[in-house]
């Protein structure tokens, strides 16, 4: 744990060791400062924060993909391959980098492995998924509020935060505190279900209202031209978008077909008129800090 990248919550100070006690003596009440699980993950949240916030407590792995379903592992892939690409492109030979909201650590764990000389963190408000992240990879977890992260200003490259826009009620106050730790020109990449993808469209051009991805969870999901101007509020230019479409492998032969033939034709005549809606389910948004 490197002391001088943190700050204390309490205080807005450098973090300094003798703000540390172990976590065993904080839950025991005997010590009220801030607590180090297993000496190496700092915890910024009070005990109730930690069993109301902690999502994974009873699930055996992410509460998002708890059902059996054939596209979870393309979802993952995609969500991964993604993410690879822009980090990529962004082609930068050593940087330090956040990964907001990385439950238990899927994606923080792949990006450490294919740019090894990132110094990477990985942040989450469930105590169950960092612990389930935790493993002899170089990976720097932290128990924490992703509106108020424990880090000094300007101190990171890149800021990585997959599928958490979506459930939160102001997703500009989130970005501006990634705009907070991170470097000018650092980026913010994003990814999030597309508000228009083709199956909204589709409803659309029927006469009817567009409708949640996931209802369950999601309480709201936009389109590329509503994340445009809320990341433009933070201090961000979007600089790139970009998605994978997934194979069709469920439906009535009337959907498939739409899918085939339908789908490619809407793109294109979106491409043509220089339309920024994204026919994808989910799309990866890569955007620049300029203030």
């Amino acid at each position: 744990m490197k002391l001088e990248l943190y700050i204390n919550p309490q205080t807005r100070n450098k973090l300094e060791e003798r703000d540390l006690c172990d976590y065993s003596q904080w839950v025991s009440g005997s010590d009220n400062r801030i607590p180090v699980w297993n000496s190496r993950v700092p915890v910024f949240l009070n005990l109730v924060d930690i069993s109301g916030k902690d999502e994974y407590l009873d699930e055996v792995q992410s509460p998002y993909f708890n059902e059996a379903s054939e596209l979870t592992p393309l979802l993952h892939n995609r969500r991964i391959k993604c993410t690879m690409a822009l980090i990529e492109k962004l082609n930068l030979q050593g940087a330090r980098l956040l990964d907001i909201a990385c439950g238990d650590g899927i994606i923080t764990k792949a990006i450490k492995a294919k740019f090894n000389k990132y110094e990477v963190f990985g942040l989450d408000n469930s105590f169950t998924a960092i612990k389930n992240a935790v493993s002899e990879i170089p990976i720097e977890y932290m128990v924490a509020d992703a509106f108020e992260v424990p880090l000094r200003d300007a101190i990171i490259d890149v800021v990585v935060c997959n599928n958490f826009w979506e459930h939160v009620t102001n997703p500009v106050c989130l970005a501006k505190e990634a705009n907070r730790v991170l470097k000018m020109g650092g980026y913010y990449i994003i990814s999030t279900p597309s508000r228009y993808n083709f199956d909204n469209v589709w409803r659309v051009l029927k006469g009817k209202p567009v409708a949640l991805q996931n209802p369950r969870f999601h309480l709201t999901e936009y389109s590329i031209g509503q994340m445009k101007e809320l990341l433009s509020k933070a201090g961000f230019e979007i600089t790139d978008v970009i998605s994978e479409a997934l194979p069709i492998t469920q439906g009535s032969w009337k959907q498939i077909m739409r899918y085939k033939l339908l789908k490619p034709l809407l793109k294109h005549f979106l491409k043509i008129v220089g339309s920024h809606h994204n026919l994808e389910t989910t799309v990866f948004i890569s955007a620049k800090k300029i203030r």
